[in-house]
């Protein structure tokens, strides 16, 4: 990883995975590793997505010729869309399982349709704030490499996150929602089992959408 960047993400891998895990991260995954030079455009773009209950929505709900980016390091959340993708013989979907910011940096300008930040890791302790993925720098990258009508979608159950967010867009065009029910999450299309689990403890989640 560019040593530029700290990292912005906890573990990278858990438990042991299976043989057949191991042969898709080892065999398949090296051929849906994102080509920059053969994508099409536009993309979809999720960073973090977990367990893949998010992206795989994103597959099924896509339409046209619109490629699909995920990026995620952690290996035993990633083995399962990867998974997906291979039992369905999907095309024009791509996994990276290194650290988003590099390859945001590599987009073209005006490529991205969709970006989704969806719970990140919201480094609870003052002294970690700095490896927040959500800053300016990251929002002002993001933004550039957006359509005209591209739409960065950022969710947060945390606090402190979700008012550090609010600070970092100030002055942008953005909206800020409060949703409290799974079915204004689902409506908005970013229920996931981290999403589920905040419901279940009686906490908000802060909705972020902004625009380029």
């Amino acid at each position: 990883m560019d040593q530029k960047y700290l990292r912005s993400f906890g573990r990278v891998k858990g438990h042991k995975l299976s043989d057949n895990q191991e042969s898709l991260i080892s065999d398949f995954l090296p051929k849906i590793r994102p080509d920059l030079e053969k994508i099409s455009l536009p993309i979809w773009f999720e960073i973090g997505f977990g367990a893949g209950e998010h992206i795989i929505q994103l597959i099924n709900e896509r339409s046209g010729n619109i490629s699909i980016i995920g990026c995620e390091p952690y290996i035993n959340g990633s083995v399962k869309a990867i998974k997906y993708i291979y039992e369905n013989s999907i095309e024009n979907v791509y996994i990276y399982n290194g650290d988003a910011r590099e390859l945001i940096e590599k987009l073209p300008d005006g490529s991205l349709e969709r970006l989704f930040i969806l719970f990140p890791d919201p480094w609870p302790k003052k002294r970690h704030f700095k490896r927040r993925i959500i800053n300016k720098p990251m929002i002002e990258l993001c933004r550039s490499k957006l359509t005209e009508d591209g739409i960065i979608t950022i969710a947060t159950d945390h606090i402190g996150y979700s008012e550090w967010i609010n600070d970092i867009l100030s002055g942008s065009n953005y909206k800020h929602k409060l949703l409290e029910t799974t079915h204004e999450c689902q409506e908005e299309g970013i229920f996931t089992r981290y999403c589920s689990k905040a419901l279940t403890r009686g906490d908000k989640i802060n909705l972020f959408q902004l625009k380029r």
